[in-house]
């Protein structure tokens, strides 16, 4: 082993397990905000609180840990086995999301992923798709994988930020903030779009996505690295001190993500930094209190990063990456065939959906991220034995004796893994029959009135409502998916791929009740807008002007047609492309009474 390597494991004797844990809250945060308005009970915390700057912290966490680890890379041999750690960390659980989300929800992607497949595939491979600013390349597949096509970016840069780090940190953490500003200052001056899915270039595209904007929060965590270097061997005190530290810090940075949004819409904050400076403050404005947080868990002084050292703590802390990249695929599932558990109480969904992810994560961590890891590091010639505390992103070996997120049952580590499988198996199984299970559209006269609800299905004797929480959520229920059986029935599908914004005649058959449904040949975009009418004068109806989108293709107008009339029916696409189509309209009626 030669001096160069000594070099670089000899950084890694002191394990910053706190720091590891606060990753699995970070990664909270974003499941959070995803589950916002899918699950019952998880809006209020989306509402107070920015859980989207989670992502920041994970960027400025990254550049901390890489210049405590890594204070110099010296020659080219020590950049290269640097680069082949980093991959061999990011790559394998990115590989693997990648493949789960083809397994379990190919339905949920865009078409117009589907027509450059070849080259988005590649660029998810290759882990770029970030560095490309069009939604259908970073949001592609996985989405939540954008951050670590980022994060790769920063690693590429790595070796050039780290290269006489002490001599010139101030230049480059400047440098990065005004590349910031500069990228805010475009974006005002073209007045582009905050939009994620529109053709184009877009200010969540520049602002948000792109690993240049992002630059700043790397290097703020690289500064604030270096500034403990050289400082926290002069910062003494007892437990007590130290947790009033901790305490005070992560008071800090919890309520930064609460204020730092509300700064962001003062008139003022407006006119200095106008729509894209706005955005970026209400995504990112908590960098320093990320940085301050993670300067004092790392000193580890208090009970607060005492407690986040538990061994349990710290393995939370390990499968976190995990818990990130998996969790949006599990979701995007559930939203698909959400009608299938609609009868089941929204807590119990949430927690057994909580439950999956962990577990899932655990499991993806100990047979794939590990070993494969171990693999791709055992690719370089002569390496010494990899030392898994090398980073906040690197598996931590004083775990090993907990290798299951079941330990707290004290049961063996084998059979705690062989339970994990046999309960994602048991799921996967009540899952797959419920899928296959028919269901049946009744009446709403049968159902309880509600205005948060629309669309009824019977499970046996069950009735239940299928709310609808988000008439603008991207993936919902597939109604092609639903069986219509017992006395309900299909009539009106009218011509032959009919284009949108033209007349179609439907019959409500009389004594029914209905609810119309409307198949497109592409993804709905943009606002969509019915008017009805019994003659030829068309009358607009305020309750169906938000139709809900079902399953990408589908659209579902939540307010029932009268019964007993005959209506001409206008379908306009708002904003939509004009290539969208009508496959298909129909009425689905239940005799009333």
């Amino acid at each position: 082993m030669d001096k160069a390597q000594n070099d670089l494991t000899s950084h890694s004797v002191k394990k910053l397990n706190a720091l590891t844990s606060l990753r699995f809250f970070a990664a909270a945060m974003i499941v959070l905000g995803h589950c916002h308005g899918v699950f019952e009970h998880t809006n209020k915390i989306a509402e107070i609180f920015a859980l989207n700057q989670a992502v920041s912290f994970f960027f400025v966490l990254s550049g901390f840990i890489l210049v405590y680890v890594y204070p110099t890379l010296n020659n080219p041999r020590d950049r290269g086995h640097f680069l082949l750690a980093r991959v061999a960390r990011i790559w394998p659980a990115h590989i693997a999301s990648f493949l789960l989300l083809l397994i379990l929800a190919p339905m949920t992607l865009h078409p117009t992923i589907r027509d450059s497949v070849p080259w988005i595939i590649l660029a998810n491979l290759f882990m770029v798709h970030s560095w490309i600013p069009l939604w259908n390349y970073f949001l592609s597949f996985n989405g939540v994988s954008w951050s670590i096509s980022t994060e790769f970016f920063f690693y590429l840069c790595f070796p050039f930020l780290i290269y006489r780090w002490q001599q010139t940190w101030f230049k480059k953490l400047l440098f990065s903030f005004l590349l910031l500003l500069a990228i805010i200052a475009v974006v005002n001056a073209f007045q582009l779009p905050n939009e994620h899915w529109i053709a184009g270039l877009s200010l969540h595209a520049l602002v948000y996505i792109s690993p240049l904007a992002r630059l700043f929060e790397f290097v703020m965590g690289m500064a604030i690295a270096l500034a403990w270097r050289k400082t926290s061997h002069l910062i003494s005190g007892n437990r007590i001190t130290g947790s009033i530290m901790e305490l005070a810090a992560l008071a800090l940075a919890v309520a930064s993500t609460h204020y730092t949004p509300v700064l962001a819409y003062f008139p003022s904050t407006k006119i200095w930094c106008g729509e894209a400076g706005i955005y970026w403050i209400t995504c990112s404005g908590s960098v320093i209190f990320f940085g301050l947080l993670i300067f004092v868990m790392a000193l580890e002084q208090g009970w607060v990063s005492k407690i986040l050292s538990w061994p349990f703590a710290v393995l939370l802390g390990e499968i976190s990456y995990s818990v990130y990249l998996i969790h949006t695929i599990l979701l995007r599932f559930y939203q698909h065939y959400r009608h299938v558990f609609s009868d089941i109480p929204g807590w119990i969904l949430y927690t057994i959906y909580w439950i999956l992810v962990l577990i899932i994560s655990h499991l993806i961590w100990l047979f794939i991220e590990r070993p494969i890891r171990r693999i791709i590091i055992g690719l370089w010639p002569k390496t010494p034995k990899y030392n898994s505390s090398q980073s906040e992103i690197d598996c931590n070996e004083s775990v090993r004796r907990f290798p299951s997120l079941l330990h707290l049952l004290k049961a063996k580590s084998k059979w705690a893994v062989i339970f994990e499988i046999l309960f994602v198996s048991s799921v996967s199984l009540m899952v797959i029959s419920r899928i296959h299970q028919p269901l049946s559209l009744v009446s709403n006269s049968q159902a309880k009135e509600s205005e948060d609800h629309a669309a009824w299905f019977v499970r046996g004797k069950t009735i239940f409502l299928w709310p609808i929480h988000n008439p603008d959520a991207m993936y919902g229920v597939n109604i092609d998916g639903i069986k219509i059986e017992s006395d309900a029935f299909v009539v009106g599908a009218t011509n032959d791929k009919p284009a949108l914004g033209t007349s179609h005649t439907v019959q409500v058959p009389e004594g029914s009740e209905s609810v119309l449904f409307i198949d497109l040949d592409a993804p709905a975009a943009g606002i969509f807008q019915a008017f009805w009418s019994i003659k030829e004068d068309y009358c607009e109806n305020d309750s169906i002007k938000a139709p809900l989108e079902i399953g990408r293709n589908v659209i579902f107008l939540p307010i029932p047609l009268p019964a007993g009339q005959e209506y001409r029916l206008r379908i306009d696409p708002g904003t939509a492309p004009g290539k969208y189509r009508i496959r298909k309209i129909e009425i689905h009626a239940t005799p009333s009474g």
